[in-house]
């Protein structure tokens, strides 16, 4: 994205923005993986009063955070550092959301919780720690969901980028992209997540155990 009129976004290395810039455009691992630093240490801080569910660590919403984040990155409106930091402490916001779920549903006997905000993320998320830390399996986790995010048409895609990588809710999108009304866009990301899951299983990225969302 560029930014707006009349600035210009800070090409000092190792600046935030300069990572991100690098990240974006996959000139090298290690800007993500300096990025990655950084964003651990916003998220820490940022969760640090609060409590994180029993069954779960600060480390498991750090990379909750982290995959989010990565997926995301590349659709995001770059348009200065403040609103960069805010994008990412609402993912992690969502994310401590998610895991306070799926808290929940493991005292229910569920195991997995089917109330996410991120259905598509649950099925392609690997809980081992080395996994998420590898960024070769992050690239092709991303690469994977991008291309079926194209694959549903515009429509679908429109809705399920806006619900799921910037966290906004139904009413926001259907005024931003000129859907009907709100129900409209709820239809549309319902059907729109089936067919998704449907997409990346068959690109061989959903468990063929996972229970469907």
């Amino acid at each position: 994205m560029r930014p707006p009129e009349g600035s210009e976004l800070p090409t000092e290395p190792g600046s935030t923005l300069f990572l991100v810039q690098r990240a974006r455009a996959d000139e090298t691992d290690e800007a993500w993986n300096r990025l990655v630093q950084k964003i651990e240490s916003r998220v820490r801080g940022h969760h640090r009063a609060q409590s994180i569910p029993a069954s779960f660590t600060a480390d498991d919403l750090v990379q909750e955070t982290l995959k989010r984040t990565f997926l995301g990155l590349s659709g995001m409106e770059l348009r200065d550092r403040d609103a960069f930091w805010g994008w990412v402490l609402r993912i992690s916001d969502h994310a401590l959301i998610d895991l306070v779920r799926r808290e929940r549903a493991l005292k229910r006997g569920a195991g997995r919780s089917t109330e996410s905000l991120e259905p598509a993320h649950e099925a392609i998320a690997d809980e081992s720690s080395e996994a998420a830390h590898s960024v070769v399996q992050v690239h092709e986790l991303r690469d994977a969901l991008l291309g079926c995010l194209k694959a549903q048409g515009e429509r679908y895609e429109t809705v399920l980028r806006a619900r799921l990588f910037e966290q906004l809710p139904y009413e926001e999108i259907a005024k931003r992209s000129g859907f009907t009304n709100e129900s409209t866009v709820r239809s549309l990301f319902k059907r729109g997540q089936g067919r998704l899951q449907a997409c990346l299983k068959a690109r061989g990225i959903v468990p063929t155990a996972s229970p469907a969302s």
